[in-house]
């Protein structure tokens, strides 16, 4: 009876180590058959570029003041806003195109020799901001600096250098997108023809961070570059197609 248990005993040992191997095995044969699968898939990256021409722009002017009281200093103030704005009317922006911003002013007190503060009061200086967007990019290329004259007429004034921008971005992103997209699936044609393969079908697509540069600048940056100096820019789009190798 002992000897029938101990049979019966090694022969469930051995159903239990048969069934162990069979698991462990059909484990590393399904990992075997994913990997395969995974290698049958190709990544691939689509690019496309065009240069295009800013259509909006915008500068701004600092113009600034002083006086002995508040209203000396805002008449002023008013005076040196009133030359620039009738030079930038004279060079061709429209009134709608100039903005005007706040007036802020401060009291200037006299600095002592190791540049404290002292009680002395000495004017009130005040300053505004003047910003121009406009769609007459070309003007702004061309003639912004003609402003720097207004200050042999006594107008005391900081003018920013301007700033161009795509108006409706989206018109070039989207055929961008297809060019990008003809691109890669281009790209994995050679790939898998050369490997004996052939495309199936798209499995994932990505569009990358759109980037905005000068012509011919190779900056890119993770979180996307949008260049607002070149009045010429270049715009760059990026796709990552996954397709199934048959």
């Amino acid at each position: 009876m002992q000897e029938k248990s101990i049979k019966y005993g090694a022969q469930i040992a051995a159903a239990i180590i048969i069934a162990g191997a069979v698991v462990v095995s059909s484990g590393m044969l399904s990992k075997f058959f994913i990997k395969i699968r995974k290698e049958k898939n190709l990544a691939v990256k689509g690019y496309a570029e065009q240069v295009v021409s800013s259509d909006i722009a915008k500068f701004y002017i600092y113009v600034r003041a002083r006086g002995a009281n508040l209203e000396e200093m805002y008449n002023a103030l008013q005076l040196s806003k009133d030359k620039i704005v009738a030079k930038l009317l004279h060079m061709g922006f429209k009134e709608e195109e100039i903005n005007l911003g706040g007036i802020n002013h401060e009291n200037v007190y006299k600095k002592n020799d190791k540049g404290a503060e002292t009680d002395e009061f000495l004017h009130i200086a005040g300053n505004r901001m003047i910003e121009v967007i406009t769609k007459q990019v070309e003007l702004v290329s061309g003639k912004y600096r003609s402003l720097d004259v207004l200050l042999s007429d006594g107008v005391d004034m900081t003018t920013g250098a301007p700033e161009y921008f795509i108006f409706n971005l989206d018109r070039y992103k989207l055929v961008l997108l297809r060019k990008a997209t003809t691109n890669g699936l281009e790209r994995a044609k050679v790939l898998a023809e050369n490997s004996g393969g052939n495309i199936g079908r798209l499995l994932e697509a990505k569009q990358g961070i759109i980037q905005i540069t000068s012509p011919y600048s190779t900056e890119t940056s993770y979180g996307g570059v949008y260049d607002t100096e070149s009045l010429e820019k270049s715009i760059k789009v990026v796709v990552t197609l996954e397709y199934l190798l048959e």
